[in-house]
């Protein structure tokens, strides 16, 4: 670099027009040094110039750029400081200093850059700001804006090292063999069947996924539909819960047991057989509010609803009964004395009685049209009900005849509890408490509850209760009601019942809430997630052979959504091929055996948030799964431009799955076009939840923003997926994911691929066999050996001459003549390193 002023004016004609007033009132420069230039030069004396306004911008290793005035530039020249004029500055635009890293190329060209310099490690460039998005998102740039320049070459302004690149990877046929395995057929075929154009089994039972939004049931039968997938290729396969949204309005332990039931809406009935660790769905074939549940012991109880519906069972709950409808109104309440008595009470006065364990009902004269909401009886023949308006009745004739009983309050009440014949309690609408100490007269106790109280209940020693209800009121006693401690939660929640088997051991419910103490109610924990209900996250997993704790996950999210959610929501593109794109890699990876773990992962209600992944990794960070990297395929379908290409999302910590993706598709699948987009501010899909938990990860899509124009509507349907762009991405992931997780055993025995092999192998892939054809001639002893895709030689055959071409026939059966397993196999000449690959299907 020279002392004499070298003009590199590289903005373009309209950079030229506008000039920058500097504090001094003149234009304002970009200028180019170095370190050794100014070593030795006290840049805060030039700076302090009337007319100056030197300010350092950046630095490089040693190159320094520096914004300058006219008068900064004489300045420089005075003392012998050599420099380059980059150009005159824009106020309209935005200096960059640009590493060059994958993605960067990409930012500068989406957001319209001009380059100033290219050097061999960085762009220098300018944009206009409200472009410049994409720039903000690299990791390793920096904004050219004034500095203090006081003591520059102290300051520590290096670029930021790059995200590190994996390990290189070298082209192997056992990868290749696998990429090549992709099917298009096979990809058309499933996302057919998932997007709903053809109908599909499920648990024996026909279905047509004209919808998969989250919301609805259809939604769940994918999540089945793709269990039974993975499964029928031998996979271990999980469905991870979540999500369960229901409220649940009833909850109730047989005395000393740990199977429970609970209900709620709509037809919702959950048991558990070990005290909550598990609950597993019970079918109620009814779509109305169930409202309390009891159980005489593990096998004989009802049910009680909206709508006068009652549910018996026999068989603790493998079969929920309709009982016989005497009744409309909304039953809320029911209690059973033995396996045949019970009563029901609900709205209008209703008292309901079976005597043949629920299924039949009768009606009782209860002496009042108020609403019940509260029934319990003490014996055979002894029992209250309570309900709107203060109102209390009691029967001692098994319900024959009620009478009503004197109340302190006129306040609506909601439950009614009782521990032996005398000692009694009812939870109020208002927050209070009643209680009885005699069986007859009843006072009432102030409460810190917050809100209504719908359920009450105590312990078998009559000291300890509880009591729950509206905005997460709950309340306990230690007392038998004397004092009441607030345990209430600060959320406007519902909590609608409570159960205690014992002083310490108790749960209770709402809306989205399923808790369980065993220190009476000291500690509370969610059972939510023990609820096999709700949404479904379908996890299958091929173990590794020698790093089985590493781990890389293959996912996308398998819901969808359209301007018609509920009734038709194809999502062919989003996000069925990433779906299928799973499918697929699962169906040809588990043919081999990998070192490291790969678990393919489809995920539900992404659109509502990611959800599901949301809720998976944050659970498998939780257990300290280490995951190595993540591949999250979110619409790899759609061709907006030909030919396409398709975009690799990556985060700081992520370069090195995102250069993996790369170094496959270059190895294997070389007619893929992709772009490497470093942008960690791309949060709307489900790799962000594996960013959010320290995981490397990165999202595949076609184009993003989105470019697809049925995107979220009910035309995006199968036919707007271009096959061969998305057979070429699915092939680049099944390479990702060989190489990252590596074939076991294979590179000491399987023979060399190559173009020259001068073999041809017919079909291919093939069934039940293949016939070889040699090209050249062949010497008698010539043998053809087939070997295994580990390098294991099962086959070896001579060729037969006829007709200047020599011809083999492989039988596809090992040396016992037992048929091999499908898969992926290599044939060659022996003695010759080149060879020709077959795949055995089915």
């Amino acid at each position: 670099m020279v002392g004499s002023i070298r003009l590199f004016l590289l903005l373009m004609a309209c950079f030229l027009v506008v000039s920058v007033t500097a504090a001094h009132g003149g234009p304002a420069y970009l200028i180019e040094t170095d370190v050794e230039s100014l070593s030795g030069t006290d840049l805060g004396v030039l700076k302090d110039e009337p007319d100056g306004s030197l300010r350092l911008a950046a630095r490089v290793a040693k190159t320094v750029f520096l914004h300058a005035a006219g008068t900064d530039l004489e300045r420089l020249e005075e003392v012998g400081i050599a420099y380059d004029l980059i150009t005159e500055e824009s106020p309209d635009l935005e200096y960059y200093i640009v590493r060059k890293a994958p993605g960067a190329e990409y930012a500068l060209e989406w957001s319209e850059a001009e380059v100033l310099l290219d050097r061999p490690a960085y762009f220098l460039v300018s944009v206009k700001p409200e472009a410049a998005f994409m720039i903000h998102e690299l990791p390793n740039k920096r904004r050219l804006t004034p500095a203090d320049a006081a003591r520059p070459l102290e300051l520590t302004l290096d670029m930021p090292a790059g995200a590190p690149a994996a390990e290189p990877f070298t082209y192997s046929p056992a990868v290749q063999a696998l990429v090549d395995s992709v099917s298009e057929s096979r990809l058309y075929t499933l996302l057919n069947e998932l997007s709903g154009e053809t109908p599909v089994v499920v648990d024996g039972e026909t279905y047509t996924l004209h919808t998969r939004y989250s919301p609805t049931d259809l939604s769940k039968v994918a999540g089945h539909y793709l269990r039974e997938t993975f499964e029928g290729l031998g996979l271990a396969t999980e469905l991870h819960f979540f999500n369960f949204r229901s409220t649940l309005n009833s909850i109730y332990f047989p005395t000393g047991n740990q199977e429970g039931w609970s209900v709620g809406r709509v037809g919702k009935i959950i048991h558990t057989a070990d005290g909550g660790l598990v609950w597993e769905a019970q079918d109620s074939d009814l779509d109305v509010v169930l409202n309390d549940v009891f159980m005489i012991d593990n096998y004989i109880g009802c049910i009680a609803g909206e709508d006068g519906e009652i549910l018996w069972t026999d068989d603790g709950g493998a079969t929920w009964n309709h009982a016989s409808d005497p009744t409309s109104v909304n039953l809320n309440k029911v209690h059973m004395t033995d396996s045949n008595t019970g009563y029901c009470c609900g709205n209008s006065g209703v008292i309901l009685k079976t005597t043949d364990g629920g299924a039949n009902w009768s009606y009782l004269s209860s002496g009042t049209s108020r609403d019940l909401n509260g029934i319990v009886f003490l014996n055979a023949t002894d029992g209250w009900a309570v309900g709107a308006s203060g109102k209390i009745i009691r029967t001692t004739n098994a319900g024959a005849s009620w009478n009503s009983v004197s109340s302190p309050t006129s306040d609506d009440l909601m439950d009614i509890t009782f521990v032996g014949d005398v000692k009694g309690w009812i939870s109020t609408e208002s927050g209070s408490v009643l209680r009885t100490e005699d069986g007859a007269t009843w006072e009432e106790l102030a409460t810190p509850a917050p809100g209504s109280l719908l359920s009450i209940c105590f312990a078998p020693n009559g000291l300890t209760g509880w009591a729950c209800g509206n905005v997460g009121s709950m309340i306990k006693t230690t007392d038998g009601g004397d004092t009441w401690a607030d345990m209430s939660n600060i959320f406007d929640v519902l909590y609608a019942d409570i159960f205690f088997l014992d002083a310490n051991e108790g749960w209770f419910c709402g809306t989205g809430y399923l808790h369980h103490t065993v220190n009476g109610g000291a500690d509370w924990e969610s059972q939510t997630h023990n609820v096999l209900a709700g949404d479904i996250n379908v996890i299958a997993t091929l173990p590794g052979s020698v790093s089985p704790d590493e781990i890389y996950i293959i996912c996308g999210h398998y819901d969808s959504i359209s301007n018609n959610p509920y009734y038709d929501a194809p999502g062919a593109d989003d996000n069925g091929t990433g779906t299928i794109a799973v499918v697929e890699a699962a169906r040809i990876l588990r043919e081999l055996q990998f070192e490291a773990t790969i678990r393919f992962v489809c995920f539900s209600r992404e659109e509502q948030g990611l959800v599901g992944s949301t809720r998976y990794v944050n659970m498998i960070a939780e257990r300290g799964d280490s995951v190595v990297g993540a591949l999250n395929f979110d619409m790899i379908g759609y061709e907006d431009e030909h030919p396409e290409d398709v975009e690799i999302i990556y985060d700081d910590i992520s370069f090195s799955v995102a250069n993996a993706f790369k170094q496959a598709a270059d190895l294997y699948v070389p007619d893929l076009g992709y772009r490497l987009r470093h942008s960690p501010n791309t949060t709307w899909s489900d790799h962000a939840s594996f960013w959010d938990n320290g995981y490397p990860a990165f999202c595949g899509i076609e184009d993003s923003p989105v470019q697809n124009p049925y995107y979220h509507r009910t035309t995006d349907r199968i036919g707007t997926v271009d096959f061969d762009f998305y057979g070429d991405v699915v092939r680049a992931a099944v390479g990702t994911l060989a190489e990252l997780a590596r074939i076991d055993s294979v590179s000491a025995g399987v023979p060399e691929v190559a173009a020259a092999s001068g073999l041809r192998v017919l079909p291919n892939p093939c069934i039940g066999g293949a016939r070889v054809e040699l090209s050249g001639r062949v010497s008698p002893d010539t043998e053809i050996e087939f070997y295994s895709v580990e390098g294991r030689l099962v086959g070896r055959v001579r060729p037969e001459a006829a007709g200047g071409r020599a011809t083999a026939v492989w039988s596809a059966e090992d040396a016992n003549g037992e048929p091999l397993s499908p898969g992926i196999y290599f044939v060659r000449v022996a003695g010759t390193e080149r060879a020709e690959k077959i795949i055995l299907l089915k």
